[in-house]
Order: C-alpha cells, then sequence, then structure tokens
C-alpha cells in the first residue's frame, strides 16, 4: 500500500483576503472623516483668531477716537487689516471678511460663504465677554454656506 501525503497548505483563503480589504476599507474611510473634521476644525479657529484680533483691532481705534470709525472712514480700517497682515480673504474657498460700523459705539465683522455647520458652530461658541453677539444667514444663491456675523459693544 502506497502512503498517500497529505501537503499542508500555507495561504490564505479568497474569503480572508476580502474580510481584510473589507476591514481596510473601514480604516481609509475613518482617516478621511476624521481628517475633513480636523480640516473643518482649524478653519473654525481661524476665523475665531481673525475676528478676535479684527476686533482688537477696532477697539484700539475707539481708544483712540472715542467712536468706531464711519464707513466714510473705511480706510481706518483697511488700514488696520493690513497692518494685522490680515487681508479681506477668509479661510473657506471664495470667503471674505468686512467690517461695518454699526453705530458710534458697535462694529459688526461678516464672513461670507461659511458652510452651514461651521456657521452654527462659530454662532454657539462662547465668545469673549457678553458684547458679542453672533448670527448665522443662509445665502440666497447657495443654501449650502451661510453669512457669518458677529456685533462687538464697545
Amino acid at each position: 500500500m502506497k502512503k498517500q501525503i497529505k501537503k499542508q497548505q500555507s495561504g490564505r483563503s479568497m474569503i480572508e483576503m476580502v474580510g481584510v480589504l473589507a476591514v481596510m476599507g473601514l480604516i481609509t474611510a475613518g482617516a478621511f472623516v476624521l481628517i475633513g473634521s480636523a480640516s473643518s476644525s482649524t478653519k473654525r479657529n481661524r476665523v475665531i483668531d481673525d475676528v478676535m484680533e479684527i476686533a482688537s483691532g477696532m477697539r484700539s481705534l475707539y481708544a483712540v477716537r472715542e467712536e468706531f470709525p464711519a464707513k466714510s472712514d473705511m480706510p481706518a480700517v483697511s488700514t488696520l487689516l493690513n497692518s494685522m497682515n490680515k487681508s479681506s480673504v477668509g479661510p473657506y474657498s471664495g470667503s471674505a471678511y468686512s467690517v461695518e460700523r454699526a453705530s458710534a459705539t458697535t462694529f459688526t465683522i461678516s464672513l461670507t460663504k461659511v458652510p452651514n455647520g461651521d456657521c452654527s458652530a462659530l454662532k454657539i461658541k462662547e465668545w469673549k465677554g457678553k458684547t458679542a453677539t453672533p448670527t448665522c444667514t443662509v445665502d440666497s444663491g447657495d443654501s449650502s454656506v451661510s453669512t457669518f456675523a458677529i456685533t462687538f459693544e464697545k
């Protein structure tokens, strides 16, 4: 009688390989979600920093003039933004900052084209002091973005 020798198979089956690929796909998808979330958080933080810096500069102008610059004196605001190395360009694609005097003792900083989720997060943020009033207004042309505006008092 001949003895039959059984070979031991080495390697993975097709089902095991499909399982490994599925797990790798889930890990990759999770990484993309985390990267997108981190990017959005970075942009929100930049907006917060920019707004607080612009507000501080506007308050400095108020300290000198005892009122915020009127629309006719917007070169003072442009000079302020330039001195802080801030352009009117915001962190979101196509977004732009604007600063307007609401009254002699209040001013508003606006940022256009903010994604709605980020706008909501900025709106509920606790801004320093009780003198800030944030709002979000959905853009009429594109309902996926809003204009974030925050009004500060002296």
